[in-house]
């Protein structure tokens, strides 16, 4: 296969099933410190970023060298992959001994099954089955700028305006409040040995454990604050 020998064709995109199935043939390899030849990027790049359940492409876009000595295409160094962020991940090579070092930009495809919104939803809402759909899509450019959920996030509540077709991601959603406003719930107040427990509505939202909200005691006009102390639940002080 003569691009993995003697490189890929700049912004060509390879597919890493395909390279990785392909006997590789004239690997000259030093196992001992893992070392390979520059001109077997590819391979290299395509092992490092193969996932399960995702088909990974890459294409190199931008070449830099930075040459001390004497550089041979049999010489052998040792790669290092940067950190793959928005599509783009840089790959690295160097020979210890000529002091030679070569790095590739590489743009990556990574097409996947991923969760999107089937509709535009408003802040607040709770997820629903119909709120949700998977399809596959390049999700290379989210990578090392935004967490994909990747279990359906059903149950779980809108922090944000989405809109249709977006991938869902964790700065979108998040559990959802454990008191709604506008909902019946359970007050309780203590002191020493005795416990009052009362019927209210809630007037405020209260998301997590010890969040403060306003609430109206049943059969009256009052109203207090309480401290969210479970689901449906706050107590108060007296």
């Amino acid at each position: 296969m003569s691009w993995l020998l003697f490189g890929v064709a700049l912004n060509s995109l390879v597919s890493c099933a395909d390279l990785l199935s392909e006997p590789v043939g004239l690997v000259v390899e030093d196992r001992a410190v893992n070392a390979m030849r520059f001109e077997q990027w590819p391979q290299y790049a395509c092992s490092s970023l193969q996932e399960e359940n995702a088909e990974i492409k890459i294409a190199s876009i931008q070449e830099s060298s930075s040459i001390k000595g004497h550089y041979d295409s049999n010489d052998l160094g040792v790669f290092q992959l940067g950190e793959l962020r928005a599509g783009r991940v840089k790959l690295t090579w160097h020979n210890s001994n000529t002091k030679v070092s070569r790095s590739l930009w590489l743009r990556v495809k990574k097409i996947e099954k991923v969760w999107v919104f089937s509709r535009g939803i408003n802040s607040g809402k709770i997820i629903k089955r119909r709120d949700l759909k998977q399809k596959k899509l390049d999700t290379a450019a989210l990578e090392g700028i935004k967490d994909i959920v990747r279990q359906r996030p059903l149950g779980q509540s809108v922090v944000k305006k989405v809109r249709k077709g977006q991938v869902v991601t964790y700065d979108l959603v998040r559990s959802p409040p454990l008191i709604v406003g506008n909902e019946k719930i359970v007050i309780i107040a203590k002191k020493g040995p005795l416990t009052i427990e009362a019927q209210a509505r809630a007037l405020t939202t209260g998301w997590e454990l010890g969040d403060t909200i306003q609430v109206k005691i049943n059969n009256t006009d009052t109203s207090v604050e309480a401290i969210v102390a479970g689901e449906k639940e706050a107590h108060v002080e007296i």
